[in-house]
């Protein structure tokens, strides 16, 4: 290498490395001093409450770059959506339908204008409490939406959506959900769910990877407790070939109270003959009997005392077209 070439080398090197450090200043610039969560906060709730029949309510909106980086996102402290779709009033309380600790969205928007895909790089939400309540006249809290008087006719408005989707991340952390239904008389809870996504949409072979678990899952239906204490975790990986029209499902394990099962294998749709194929091997472990017995609701056993030792397993596999 001749001395010429070092040299424009070392000026080439020397004036990107300048222009990066101006663009990395011009946006701290921005985000600290032009776009700041007291300037972007009420900008973002007014536009939200105009548009919503519920009161959102957040501590503070700030974009990010350095705690995301290379991406640009969205950070939100401290949010709850109350509905004024009705009022709970047999709960003293005001129908808060959502609340979280802290929201963070990443994406990539040039992707979506160059590439016509959807790329979601992370999407977290943290200490997330979700009330959905319905009441006895069929009238839930989670019609918040308002009705638009230039809304377009689903006929005249609709448009094929082509895009690819590609979410990297979604992330939810210590959620508590609570599904209140006084119309049917049906009360659920999950307590302390922590939930991992990633899906990716194509043409060709899309993909999902599921990772879940909670703590406790309740169930009431008309007074009367069906479920309680049961704890569970559900971990999979899934793969769609669409030219194909084969579904494959890889490394997925239930776990409900200690009871594991373990599925692997694939489904086949035949489009001609309309039928669909399984080719699924299993594999389902218990650490005792009395954890097989505890998972029967009290409501339909005798409550009676039951000692039993052993592990039960049992593997298998099936194969039918129907």
């Amino acid at each position: 290498m001749n001395r010429q070439v070092k040299k424009t080398l070392k000026i080439s090197g020397i004036t990107l490395g300048t222009v990066l450090l101006v663009l990395l200043v011009a946006i701290a610039f921005v985000i600290n001093f032009i776009v700041t969560p007291k300037k972007l906060t009420p900008v973002v709730l007014d536009a939200a409450n105009q548009t919503l029949n519920a009161h959102l309510d957040m501590e503070s909106v700030e974009l990010t770059f350095f705690s995301t980086f290379p991406q640009f996102g969205l950070k939100v402290k401290n949010g709850s959506l109350v509905s004024k779709a009705l009022n709970d009033s047999s709960w003293c309380k005001t129908d808060s339908l959502l609340s979280f600790k802290e929201c963070v969205l990443t994406v990539n928007p040039i992707a979506y204008l160059t590439e016509n895909r959807i790329v979601v790089h992370n999407l977290s939400l943290e200490e997330v409490a979700v009330y959905a309540y319905r009441n006895k006249a069929g009238k839930a809290n989670w019609e918040v939406t308002r009705a638009s008087a230039d809304t377009i006719p689903a006929d005249t408005a609709s448009t094929d959506f082509n895009s690819e989707i590609d979410i990297r991340n979604i992330e939810l952390k210590h959620a508590n959900l609570v599904f209140d239904d006084r119309n049917t008389d049906i009360y659920s809870r999950i307590d302390d769910a922590n939930l991992k996504l990633r899906l990716s949409l194509t043409k060709g072979i899309s993909t999902l990877g599921l990772k879940f678990d909670n703590k406790n899952i309740l169930f009431w239906q008309q007074g009367e407790l069906l479920v309680n204490k049961i704890a569970t975790s559900l971990r999979t990986d899934i793969m769609v070939d669409r030219q194909t029209a084969v579904w494959k499902l890889k490394d997925t394990e239930l776990d409900v109270n200690g009871i594991r099962l373990d599925v692997n294998g694939t489904f086949r749709r035949d489009t001609v003959a309309k039928t669909i194929g399984m080719d699924l091997e299993y594999g389902l472990h218990a650490p005792s009997m009395e954890t097989v017995l505890r998972m029967i609701p009290k409501s339909y056993v005798k409550d009676s005392k039951v000692s039993a030792k052993g592990e039960v397993t049992v593997s298998g596999r099936v194969r039918c077209v129907w």
